[in-house]
């Protein structure tokens, strides 16, 4: 089997490296008072909630027109569901009959049993 050469890792000492210092430029915070921080967290979610009211009560008054619209649509639906089940009864009665007529008539037979 070949033998593999793993290449050599050198090792690096970085214990006596020194780090620059950076000195960065300070800025000021402001002092904002705790109280004005809860008030505008109060604020923040009776906003949210308030949306979240307008937004069911506006999905509320579309479910309420989609429904009077389709309530205003069940008597034209009903009448076409009608005319198109008695179109349907018409046409099988229709077949049915002529089904009928044709049993009844009587059919030739052919007689194989007469010699001659």
């Amino acid at each position: 089997m070949p033998s593999i050469k793993l290449p050599t890792i050198h090792r690096i000492d970085l214990t006596k490296f020194q780090v620059p210092q950076v000195n960065l430029p300070s800025f000021p915070l402001p002092q904002i008072p705790a109280d004005k921080v809860v008030q505008t967290a109060k604020d923040f979610a009776y906003t949210t909630i308030g949306f979240g009211v307008l937004a069911f009560q506006k999905s509320q008054v579309r479910r309420r027109e989609l429904t009077e619209m389709i309530q205003a649509q069940v008597p034209r639906v009903t009448e076409q569901a009608i005319a198109q089940a008695e179109s349907a009864v018409s046409q099988v009665m229709t077949l049915v009959n002529a089904r009928r007529t044709n049993a009844t008539t009587p059919l030739e037979v052919k007689d194989t049993s007469s010699t001659k």
